[in-house]
Formats: structure tokens, sequence, C-alpha cells
């Protein structure tokens, strides 16, 4: 039976999010849960995904993010949209199509420090020399060095393409729109 994997927001939550499913309309759940939530404001959808078994999917994205979870029993997580949207998709991937989720090798782009260690990480288990490195991905050894060195750059294509190059999965921490 396919069903909805859904995102919501709450302005009076900052900084959490609701991660459930409806076998229904996205739309429909939000109403039904800001009926009986008894919270001032509501719920607002973030975003949903279409999925196959949403009970199995529901089931293995709350034991994936368990670390960002608030209460064992519910559905807060604590993390921006943006990034749980990110999450959740990938986690999604892996459990409908097999393509792996690991929760350590996401990084915010807005850590150039994490990023570098991040990255130089991946290099060495994959026995890589920075030059190797930055001949893959076409780009100066200087530029390599500094990433890893957890220098900010403004060049974040050659960044991702450090990143694809490596097989890292990444989540880009966006600036959230006010409602």
């Amino acid at each position: 039976m396919n069903g909805y994997i859904y995102i919501l927001t709450h302005s009076r939550m900052p900084g959490l999010v609701k991660i459930g499913l409806t076998t229904t309309t996205v739309a429909q759940r939000v109403t039904e849960i800001n009926a009986s939530a008894g919270v001032p404001g509501k719920f607002k959808e973030f975003c949903s995904f279409l999925v196959s078994d949403p009970e199995r999917i529901e089931s293995v994205v709350h034991r994936k993010l368990r670390a960002f979870r608030l209460v064992t029993s519910k559905e807060f997580f604590e993390l921006k949209p943006s990034v749980a949207k990110q999450y959740v998709g990938q986690i999604i991937e892996e459990a409908e199509f097999g393509v792996k989720f690991d929760p350590t090798e996401m990084t915010l782009l807005s850590d150039p420090k994490r990023l570098g260690e991040v990255i130089r990480g991946h290099r060495k288990r994959k026995r890589m020399r920075q030059s190797d490195l930055a001949a893959k991905v076409g780009t100066g050894l200087r530029f390599i060095i500094e990433v890893e060195q957890g220098k900010p750059t403004a060049q974040i294509g050659k960044v991702l393409s450090v990143l694809t190059a490596l097989g890292v999965r990444i989540a880009i921490d966006s600036p959230e729109k006010s409602t």
C-alpha cells in the first residue's frame, strides 16, 4: 500500500520537525493533527515523500534519526526542516532502492573544519594521495590541502566536486523561510 512520509513544521516549535506517515493525503493528515494537537498555532507541511510501504519506511526513518529524536515515543526531531528533508530523502532512497545512508557521512557545508576532516578521512580510507584527488577533481593540490585544513573557500562547486569524487553525502544547511 502506498502512502506518504511527511515532514511538518510548527511556528511555535522552531528547531523541531514532526516526521510521520499517512496513507491518505498529507493535507488531510495535517488537518487531523491540527484538530487534535491542542497546541496554539498550526502544523504546516514542509515536504512529503510518496513511498510504497509507509509503515516500514517510517520505522526505518525514525530508527536512523534516533540521535535527533526529542522523545522516544513521539515523532519530533531536533532538525532544521531543510536538513530533515535531505536526511529523510536519503534514508528513503536506501530503504526503497538500496542506496546507503550513513549519518556519519553527513556534514554541513557551513562548517569548513568539519568538512575538511570528512574529506581527509574519506581520502585516506580510499588510500588516495592529495595530488591524486586534485587530479581526479581537476583542481590544484593547494586547493585540496586548504580544504582539508578547514580553510573557508568561496569555490563551492570545486568542494562539491571533491565530495562527489569521494562519494560523500552532504546536507546543505540553507536559511529557513520565515512563516
